[in-house]
């Protein structure tokens, strides 16, 4: 009796350790989702084997541990989307997103010399607000941004921190790559306009706040090298900005880094009707000459939201000749551009006045009811030349004077009232054809429409949102042991993983449309920015060169560092 009760609890625990191996082969990756402005339904996808697809990594460090292989070099698969099925695209008109080809590519490595799983977020530029992530190498990139000058804000649980302007152009590489492994100590000190030790000024140094003491002087003991973000300010005076080089684990000494603040002044905005008065208008003010007023973080002040009827006050603004732009939903704006001349100490006032203009008009529902709460966007198809003809500017250089937030013109946005009515600027002369779209409060929901020449009503019925319901499924010549993988799609690396031995090798959660495949081995070619199309599943075989089957030599594995 005692006999068959070991038996039966040995085949109960192996049949546990069995079940739960199966369990975590079938796991997928952790991926970031794909963001694009708008979907309608997707395709339905056949159920695939979770077995088939990628089996994520066991090692936290982001080796490929979970599977044995001689195989040592992974096989990199790159996706890029060209056009998605369900982005908005009239006939005769470019789609929506055209221009947004500017790519950022990068790594961060935290103290340890290890890839860190950090954040890069947008915080200033045309790309406000868009988020990056690291996978467990420390990589990430994006390859749909909009060019100009950017403000990016890196964080992590195991690193400082930092914030870094990018230059990002059309068609064009960036790189950002931040090592906190070898950080620097920098010291600085703060100066009034007199040369007097300035106290309690707020120092934003690469991301990081610290105030100056009783003699001006302020210290960090830890800063990554590279060009860093430095951001000097205090009530009354104009902030201060600067880019300083940050060296690698060496210092910077307080005769070198000093910063002196002047005199601020102050502008009050009044606008006087109060046409679609639910609504605030947005005020921007830019210098007139930008080359001549990059020592000023433009990006903290543009823009500023103002009811009509109401007065808006700006503060610790820099002496200088300025224009100020208003834009209200519905309205044109007198002056169209305002000449505005600051000077230290002083309170400058400015009026506009607002006039009825063409406007779109709508209402949002859901299952036939008015919807409130929608974010209801309308966007001219390439955002990067709208918002250049605001300035009268046809090269996107341009734009790479200063930090410049998306304008009106280009990009505008409302939320639905009660009644699920929303009331936004027509702007033909900017694009004759338009997209508006629109997306629930608990973005599950969207709808979009094009909006032509003379359209002034449009109703939109929100359906569910799919971000990615089509998978591409690669077939290779037979594999007798597991195969190391990279994948990036849209510039944006996934986990990295391990395709097992035999099965094929599954990316899932692609929007649909049309794709552009790279595939290689260690140098060698097996895809070069082949076309596909892709709605639902779509298998494409593909020839694997020997040493992706058959693997390396040990000494070659024993150098990879895999044994």
């Amino acid at each position: 009796m005692q006999r068959t009760t070991l038996v039966l609890l040995a085949a109960f625990v192996l049949a546990g350790l069995t079940g739960a191996a199966w369990w975590l082969t079938r796991q997928k990756s952790v991926v970031e989702p794909i963001q694009i402005d708008i979907a309608a339904p997707a395709a339905p996808v056949e159920p695939t084997s979770p077995e088939t697809q990628l089996a994520r990594t066991s090692a936290s460090d982001g080796s490929f541990g979970s599977l044995d292989t001689t195989v040592v070099f992974p096989l990199e698969i790159e996706l890029e989307l060209v056009r998605g099925k369900y982005v908005p695209n009239a006939p005769g008109a470019v789609p929506l997103g055209t221009g947004s080809n500017a790519v950022l590519k990068g790594r961060i490595i935290g103290p340890k010399g290890e890839g860190s799983s950090a954040v890069i977020e947008f915080v200033g530029g045309t790309n406000t607000g868009r988020v990056l992530h690291c996978d467990l190498n420390g990589e990430f990139g994006a390859n749909d941004l909009q060019p100009g000058l950017g403000i990016v804000r890196v964080r992590g649980r195991d690193i400082i921190g930092s914030q870094r302007e990018v230059l990002l152009r059309q068609e064009r590489e960036t790189l950002l790559n931040i090592s906190y492994a070898r950080t620097s100590r920098a010291e600085g000190v703060v100066f009034d306009a007199d040369g007097k030790p300035m106290t309690d000024a707020l120092v934003t140094f690469d991301g990081q706040e610290v105030r100056t003491d009783e003699n001006g002087v302020f210290s960090l003991a830890f800063v990554a090298p590279g060009e860093a973000l430095v951001i000097v300010e205090k009530p009354g005076f104009s902030a201060y900005r600067e880019l300083v080089t940050v060296p690698f684990g060496g210092r910077i000494d307080k005769e070198r880094l000093q910063f002196r603040l002047r005199r601020a002044a102050r502008l009050q905005v009044t606008v006087v009707e109060t046409i679609n008065a639910a609504q605030q208008a947005w005020f921007y003010i830019l210098p007139e000459n930008d080359s001549a007023q990059r020592s000023f973080p433009w990006h903290r002040v543009n823009p500023q939201r103002v009811w009509p009827g109401g007065t808006l006050t700006i503060d610790d603004l820099p002496a200088g000749s300025y224009s100020a732009r208003l834009f209200q939903a519905g309205a044109t704006t007198t002056p169209k551009v305002a000449a505005v001349a600051l000077g230290p100490g002083d309170t400058t006032i400015l009026e506009f006045h607002l006039e009825p203009a063409p406007v779109i008009q709508g209402v949002v529902k859901d299952n036939g009811r008015p919807e409130p709460g929608v974010i209801v966007r309308l966007e001219a198809p390439d955002r990067t030349q709208a918002n250049l003809a605001v300035f009268g500017q046809t090269n996107y250089m341009a734009l790479e004077t200063d930090v410049f937030p998306n304008m009106p013109t280009a990009v505008q946005e409302a939320i639905t009232n009660a009644q699920g009515e929303f009331t936004l600027s027509a702007n033909e002369s900017v694009s004759a054809v338009r997209y508006v779209t629109a997306m629930s409060k608990d973005q599950k929901r969207a709808a979009h429409a094009v909006l032509k020449p003379g359209d002034t009503h449009v109703e939109l019925v929100l359906v569910p949102f799919v971000d990615g319901k089509s998978a591409l499924r690669f077939v290779t010549n037979p594999r007798h042991q597991a195969l190391p993988l990279k994948v990036v799609v849209n510039g944006a690396p996934r986990e990295l993983g391990v395709a097992q031995p035999g099965r094929d090798i599954l990316v899932p959660e692609l929007p649909s449309g049309s794709w552009l495949m790279t595939v290689t081995w260690h140098g060698e070619p097996v895809l070069k920015r082949e076309p596909i199309d892709l709605d639902g599943e779509v298998a494409r075989e593909i020839e694997l060169p020997e040493g992706a089957i058959g693997g390396q030599d040990s000494s070659t594995v024993q150098r990879a560092g895999k044994r």
